[in-house]
């Protein structure tokens, strides 16, 4: 396991592992009558040392562990996984680990994490009492942000991307969103957006397949079942879309900004913002002071920032917007050519990027 923090010897030492870890164990099925009797002991020589090491090694040192290693051992064992979440459980918080390591709570997460990417871990198995969900929302909220990017993870990635988010899944992204859209790290706001990305997915893909199903199923009792589904769905997709939208007002910090502005981007990209029959019909709760907080970000002294508030102002209703009322566009118009005479090279293309938006309606030539 040491020799695992180099990244030229780690596949080696892992393969070397499994083989040993193998042959241990056919050694020792074959030598012992009852599973409890043979279990422990080969627990005790492969999985406590694991377990160990991720609880007080600082997590940057642990990568290709859990890249080579963990899968292996979870595949040669799934039934591992039990005793780990047992022992990392009932490690006591004096001895969660020194500082910059992940401690139990963490090393609880990543072998989570790890259990469901290989499909060990089901989801019924998971959100049917296998850990306390109080340990997953203070993991969501830990200190360490490796912590809480695996259990976002946990929440967010499944084998099946028709499965069912449940609405214990959506309690737990708003439980994590507003405390974490501040990151001040770029590394940890794209993994996140990355990692939301994948449970948006799933609520899309799945939604396509409840449609679908509702189209040929018979069976009252389960379309109702289905409909109440799309019903949650529905309910956390507008409340996921109002909160980002409130986050976004004037002063808001960069990286709420940002974190937002994609988010809402993909809620455009996946499900747009109509307000017509869509079955979320997002585009119903925009209103115009939030879209007019969206135009505030193209303002922004920050390029990434503008981009993101000009292409999110696209997709946005037009009603919200107003740029097809001649008053409201006249105002912008003038606030653009004003800005593009400016001697701050970002006022020059704050300008460009209103000078854009103005481009694509059909009323500006009357404007003009």
């Amino acid at each position: 396991l040491k020799l695992m923090d180099d990244q030229t010897l780690a596949p080696y030492a892992s393969d070397l592992l499994e083989k040993l870890f193998i042959s241990h164990k056919a050694q020792l099925e074959s030598s012992s009558v009852k599973t409890e009797d043979w279990m422990e002991r080969w627990h005790q020589t492969w999985v406590s040392p694991l377990l160990h090491t991720l609880c007080l090694t600082r997590p940057d040192q642990t990568t290709y562990i859990l890249d080579y290693f963990l899968p292996k051992l979870l595949r040669c064992n799934p039934s591992s996984l039990a005793q780990m979440v047992e022992a990392l459980q009932s490690t006591p918080p004096c001895r969660a680990g020194p500082s910059g390591s992940r401690g139990a709570e963490g090393a609880l997460m990543t072998c989570l994490r790890a259990a469901r990417a290989q499909g060990v871990l089901a989801s019924s198995d998971l959100w049917g009492g296998l850990v306390p969900i109080s340990l997953i929302q203070r993991a969501l909220l830990h200190k360490h942000d490796q912590v809480r990017i695996d259990a976002l993870g946990l929440v967010c990635e499944n084998h099946r991307s028709t499965e069912v988010v449940t609405s214990l899944e959506m309690d737990l992204i708003h439980h994590f969103l507003p405390p974490n859209l501040s990151s001040q790290s770029p590394g940890i706001r794209e993994q996140t957006v990355s990692l939301l990305k994948k449970l948006l997915c799933r609520v899309r893909d799945s939604t396509q397949l409840l449609q679908k199903r509702g189209l040929q199923e018979r069976d009252h009792e389960q379309k109702e079942k289905d409909q109440q589904v799309l019903h949650q769905y529905k309910e956390f997709l507008r409340r996921l879309c109002a909160s980002l939208l409130e986050v976004l007002l004037p002063g808001a910090s960069f990286s709420k900004c940002l974190m937002s502005l994609k988010l809402l981007g993909l809620l455009g990209q996946l499900f747009t913002f109509t307000s017509g029959p869509d079955v979320f019909a997002l585009g119903e709760i925009v209103t115009p002071a939030h879209a007019q907080n969206v135009l505030y970000c193209v303002a922004s002294n920050f390029l990434e920032v503008k981009q993101l508030a000009t292409s999110l102002l696209q997709q946005l209703p037009p009603s919200a917007v107003g740029l097809q009322v001649p008053e409201r566009m006249q105002s912008v118009l003038q606030a653009a050519l004003d800005l593009s005479t400016s001697t701050k090279p970002f006022d020059s293309v704050t300008a460009a990027h209103l000078l854009n938006l103005l481009l694509r309606q059909p009323a500006l030539n009357q404007a003009l």
